[in-house]
């Protein structure tokens, strides 16, 4: 259907603009002071523990969630994507995550909306998607200070990279959102613009939600760390501009990592989703905000012991600095010896090329050896660092006491489950006919959100379960007498208008 015959023959919108030629300055550092650039990178917000804002919100919420932010032995909010179940009882889900570049994109818009669909696909190719690659479906939302000089052009350029790059991938972006209006206008003249950016979300159906690979490392002995760049190695490989690491030396960088070979990219993530559909690896995670070392650090962070041993003297880039901290579309895996083969087997069938960091450790440190230096970093050390500006949000929002007890206790609470004895996971059939079952009614107000998942567990444990709404208690069409049992469930009832927790009252 050609969009003449849908459209007729409305007026077209004609925007004029002129390109404005920015000049930007390569990066100015000391490669000796990589243990102070490291301790700024980890407090920078982009990059830091967003737990100030994940133990704000209900994430269990409809009781199908598969994976949600927090992952590991002290959950801390690590996990490359979101996935929620389709229904009850099904291991079928869909998985979700987003990517963005603002920074990358001040430098060379279309660069900016290339990293941003890069660093999307990153984060999804950890859950295995239905269809690959051309299962994916993508959001992408718009935010630029649009009718200022040069921005409308920098926008085209943006779009049009968005466009082609998806067509590329063979990866549709059927739905978005804009925001063209980011400038802020004082009263004395001056003039802010925001910097252009694009939100991507992705989003893909999966067969098996309980295959999702997450950060955190085993410890496990013989299993190996590899390195696999989503672009084939070239002297661009390892670019800073736009990265967190310019951020936090006040400048932006000209070098821009961007994706240059769309077929290889594809090719990278065909690959890593073999390897978990199989089960190959024991942990992965992408390389993004804060570089290669971050993305070390975090897998180690969610754990409470253990640590790595990683050589990154194989890679030809001798710059510390660019090695550590580009944010160069990549991913670290973590393979075992018995999968070791079979892996190696899927990135020679892809023409992929990895490089062996190292392997596990007992102790708790980072080891990383450089062409020059080799660096010794403390995980918890770091890890604190870290975990600091979450604290810091986290006193405006809750107070210094609260803000204070969380950052001292959360690395000392691992999660644990604790079973009755005998227990062995196995749910029996029920065989009492419905009509012979004892009766539960599930009371819910306007608002409430925990009414199927309840349903759902009461069904198993033998109810015959009936949906009651607080209006057919006040017309009367429901009396509940003959109900055994009444469950109240929780949720946002009357939009928590009378505060938290008071909805029922």
């Amino acid at each position: 259907l050609a969009l003449e015959d849908m459209f007729g023959s409305a007026p077209k919108t004609i925007m004029e603009d002129s390109s404005v030629q920015e000049k930007w300055y390569p990066l100015e550092y000391d490669t000796e002071d990589i243990e102070y650039y490291l301790e700024q990178v980890l407090q920078l917000e982009s990059v830091a523990c967003k737990d100030w804002l994940t133990n704000k919100v209900d994430r269990s919420v409809t009781g199908l969630i598969a994976a949600q932010q927090t992952v590991g032995e002290i959950q801390l909010p690590l996990c490359n994507l979101g996935a929620t179940e389709i229904g009850y009882g099904t291991k079928q889900g869909m998985a979700t995550s987003i990517g963005h570049a603002p920074a990358v994109a001040m430098i060379d818009p279309a660069a900016g909306s290339r990293i941003a669909i890069a660093e999307a696909l990153t984060n999804l190719v950890w859950a295995k998607s239905q269809a690959g690659i051309k299962g994916i479906s993508l959001s992408a939302n718009w935010m630029w200070p649009c009718r200022n000089l040069g921005e409308d052009a920098r926008l085209y350029k943006a779009v049009k990279a968005a466009s082609d790059f998806s067509i590329e991938l063979g990866i549709n972006i059927p739905t978005g959102k804009d925001s063209l209006s980011m400038t802020q206008k004082y009263p004395d003249g001056e003039k802010i613009l925001s910097p252009g950016t694009v939100i991507i979300s992705s989003v893909c159906a999966s067969d098996d939600i309980t295959k999702i690979v997450k950060p955190p490392v085993a410890n496990i002995d013989g299993s190996l760390l590899l390195y696999i760049p989503f672009t084939p190695m070239t002297q661009e490989s390892f670019n800073l501009g736009g990265s967190a690491f310019s951020q936090i030396t006040s400048q932006l960088g000209n070098d821009a990592p961007d994706i240059k070979n769309s077929e290889y990219f594809s090719q990278c993530f065909s690959a890593i989703q073999e390897m978990v559909g199989n089960e190959l690896l024991l942990a992965g995670h992408d390389i993004s905000a804060g570089g290669l070392v971050t993305t070390l650090l975090e897998m180690l962070f969610a754990n409470k012991t253990g640590g790595m041993e990683v050589d990154l003297t194989s890679l030809e880039e001798k710059d510390p600095v660019r090695l550590l901290f580009s944010e160069s579309p990549a991913v670290v895996v973590q393979i075992g010896k018995e999968e070791q083969e079979k892996a190696n087997s899927i990135l020679d069938k892809y023409n992929i090329v990895a490089f062996k960091l190292g392997t596990v450790s007992k102790e708790r440190r980072l080891d990383i050896k450089l062409h020059k230096q080799t660096l010794h970093l403390n995980v918890d050390k770091y890890r604190d660092l870290w975990f600091k500006t979450s604290y810091l949000f986290d006193i405006n929002q809750v107070g210094e006491k609260l803000a204070s007890e969380r950052f001292a206790n959360y690395k000392s609470q691992p999660l644990e489950y604790s079973f009755p004895k005998g227990f062995d996971g196995k749910l029996e059939a029920t065989t009492t006919p419905v009509d012979h079952r004892p009766k539960a009614a599930i009371i819910r107000e306007k608002g409430s959100n925990g009414d199927r998942e309840m349903a759902w567990a009461l069904d198993l444990a033998g109810f015959a379960v009936r949906d009651v709404h607080m209006t057919d208690l006040v017309s009367g069409r429901e009396t509940l007498q003959d109900i055994n049992m009444i469950v109240f469930v929780g949720g946002f009832s009357n939009a928590d208008t009378l505060g938290s927790a008071k909805g029922w009252a």
